[in-house]
């Protein structure tokens, strides 16, 4: 399990996101042990739809259900034109 993956779904700077995040990845490495062949595709999900849809991993989604907004950085907008 690689660095990016575990910084993704943790979230940066928070404990709880630490604690749940090794909790899931955990649980998702015990049971892709019987299907090897899925894991990296699956990690590379897990992946792009932390950063699309949860950009501040498992602790911005605790913190957000516990009704806290957590910071998260401004994407640039481009310019048309």
């Amino acid at each position: 399990m690689s660095t990016l993956l575990r910084l993704v779904v943790n979230g940066l700077d928070s404990t709880l996101g630490s604690i749940a995040g090794a909790i899931f990845l955990t649980l998702l490495g015990q049971v892709l042990q019987a299907q090897p062949h899925l894991a990296d595709a699956l990690y590379g999900a897990i992946v792009m739809v932390f950063l699309l849809f949860l950009p501040g991993g498992l602790a911005g989604l605790l913190a957000y259900a516990r009704g806290h907004r957590m910071a998260v950085a401004p994407v640039a907008e481009g310019s048309n034109g």
